[in-house]
C-alpha cells in the first residue's frame, strides 16, 4: 500500500522467509519476538534479543530456563504463552508481538493461520518433517528473520569448530555407536531417531548412530 510505502525501512528488511506454511514478509527488525518452539528463545537469545513470550518445557523448568541462558536473560523473564504445542492466542496478543517464531515445533497450519493474524510468523522448516530439522538449519531459519543471516553463519562455524576440536580430542568416539533412549512410562521404552536434535548432537561429536 502506499501508506506502507512511505514508512522508512532498516537495511536488509524487509526480508522474506520461506517456511512449512509458505513464505513470510518480516517489514522491520523485530523487537517484540514470541517463540513457540522448545528451544527457539534459545537461539533468539544468541542472537541478542530477549523473546517476550515463550513456550513451557513439560512444566518442569519454565521457558527452559538453563544455566548459560542466565546472564542473557538478565532480569527479563519471557510470558509463558502455552505448553508444548498448545498456544494462548489470547497471551500472545496480549504482548503485541512484531514477529512469531516456530523452529524446534509441530505447529499445525491452523495454528499458522490464527497466529498470522497476530504478527509474522515463521513456521518450522519446509525442508524437513517436524522435529527432524537440524540445528543449523534452524539458526539459519531465525537469522533469517531476525535480518542477521550474516551472524547465524558466523554462529554455526564457531559451534561446528567446537565440535570439530572435540572429534579431534577423542578420536575413539568413532569407533563406537550410541543410541540415545528416554522412557515414557514405566518399561517402555523408545530410542529417538538418528534425525533428532539430540543424536545429531552426539553425532557431530562423533559417535555412530546404531543400525
Amino acid at each position: 500500500s502506499p501508506d506502507r510505502a512511505a514508512k522508512p525501512t532498516a537495511p536488509g528488511f524487509p526480508v522474506r522467509v520461506e517456511h512449512k506454511y509458505g513464505t513470510t514478509e518480516i517489514p522491520a527488525p523485530p523487537k517484540r519476538v514470541v517463540t513457540l518452539g522448545y528451544t527457539d528463545h534459545e537461539t533468539v537469545l544468541a542472537f541478542g534479543i530477549k523473546p517476550v513470550g515463550a513456550v513451557d518445557w513439560f512444566q518442569e523448568r519454565p521457558f527452559g530456563k538453563w544455566p548459560w541462558t542466565n546472564q542473557r536473560w538478565g532480569d527479563h523473564r519471557p510470558a509463558i504463552v502455552g505448553q508444548r504445542e498448545e498456544y494462548n492466542l489470547e497471551k500472545i496478543a496480549e504482548l503485541k508481538p512484531d514477529l512469531i517464531i516456530a523452529q524446534y515445533s509441530a505447529m499445525r497450519e491452523d495454528q499458522y493461520d490464527l497466529l498470522s493474524k497476530i504478527a509474522p510468523t515463521v513456521a518450522q522448516s519446509p525442508r524437513y518433517p517436524d522435529y527432524k530439522a537440524p540445528w543449523q538449519e534452524m539458526t539459519r531459519m531465525v537469522g533469517r528473520a531476525l535480518g542477521q543471516p550474516e551472524r547465524a553463519e558466523e554462529m554455526i562455524g564457531g559451534v561446528e569448530a567446537r565440535f570439530a576440536e572435540v572429534r579431534r580430542q577423542h578420536p575413539e568416539f568413532s569407533r563406537q555407536s550410541l543410541a540415545l533412549v528416554d522412557t515414557y512410562k514405566p518399561g517402555t521404552f523408545g530410542a529417538f531417531s538418528p534425525q533428532d536434535a539430540k543424536p545429531r548432537f552426539m553425532t557431530q561429536l562423533g559417535f555412530r548412530p546404531p543400525a
